[in-house]
């Protein structure tokens, strides 16, 4: 698995992605929906963090995937900027 991350003013972001075989063309499709079958545990936990990301203001999307790599996601997250 690698991670990636850029940081500007307002967000940060996190592109992930593994050497996997990716994601199932039939789950593309549902990616990010609510309604994901309950059907395998891994599916359950990526839609509950990704649920926890989105109630904290942040994205989840499925990227393509660049140069035969596995499954990619860009993660964008809220900063707020805290004087002290």
């Amino acid at each position: 698995m690698t991670i990636e991350s850029v940081m500007d003013k307002h967000e940060v972001v996190f592109v992930v992605w593994d050497s996997g075989p990716g994601i199932p063309p039939r789950c593309r499709q549902r990616f990010g929906s609510r309604s994901l079958p309950p059907d395998r545990e891994a599916l359950v936990s990526a839609r509950d963090r990704t649920q926890r990301i989105e109630e904290a203001g942040g994205t989840v999307r499925l990227v393509p995937s660049q140069n035969g790599e596995g499954a990619r996601f860009e993660l964008r997250l809220p900063v707020q900027n805290r004087e002290r």
